[in-house]
């Protein structure tokens, strides 16, 4: 079984029954015991509480999976904070999340480029990019016009799991403003899908 509770940064979001993000985020990383799973889309170096909350459990030996988006674009002093408890810590498994995917793609719909012209029909392989928009199936076309072959991929999500029991899904960034001064909606999950969310952070950590 699963019980569910709705969080929120914004004061016009809390009311009765509406939890604070942040208040839950410290309950529920203090009181871990064994094991913490985060997803992580930006952690800033003013999320003071957050970074504290995460050193004071790994000083707890607490073994520790963080998967972030995209770690050489975090900020500096968090990057260097990382390496530290990276040197310090022997169970904090920092996993940089920096994919990249083809961008080629086989269409479920004909159309023509609106650069050179050339059409496709169903099926055939294409060159795709969502921004700036450009269909062809010609690469030349494709790249001179500013597309990517590989394209990154990113990680948006925001997940905290403690002891694979509570977990925290939601908008809010690990920074001051997705804690604090945002409006950001979340849940608390208690129950077996708390546990579903470590396994699918097992998962992406591989």
């Amino acid at each position: 079984m699963t019980d569910v509770k709705i969080l929120a940064t914004g004061p016009d979001f809390l009311k009765p029954g509406i939890r604070a993000t942040a208040s839950v985020t410290e309950e529920i990383m203090s009181s871990v015991a064994d094991e913490l799973h985060i997803l992580a889309y930006v952690i800033s170096d003013d999320a003071e509480n957050f970074l504290k909350l995460l050193e004071d459990s790994l000083e707890k030996s607490i073994a520790t999976t963080l998967v972030i988006n995209n770690l050489k674009n975090q900020d500096e002093h968090v990057q260097k904070k990382f390496k530290i408890w990276q040197e310090k810590f022997p169970y904090f498994n920092l996993v940089d999340f920096d994919r990249k995917k083809s961008s080629q793609m086989q269409s479920k719909y004909a159309g023509t480029c609106s650069k050179c012209g050339k059409s496709w029909h169903v099926g055939d392989n294409i060159f795709y990019q969502n921004y700036p928009k450009l269909k062809c199936t010609e690469q030349q076309c494709f790249e001179s016009n500013g597309g990517k072959i590989l394209q990154i991929q990113t990680l948006h999500a925001k997940v905290i799991v403690a002891d694979r029991k509570k977990a925290i899904l939601g908008s809010a960034n690990f920074s001051w403003g997705g804690m604090s001064s945002h409006y950001e909606i979340g849940v608390l999950i208690e129950g077996k899908d708390a546990r579903t969310l470590s396994e699918l952070v097992d998962e992406i950590a591989r």
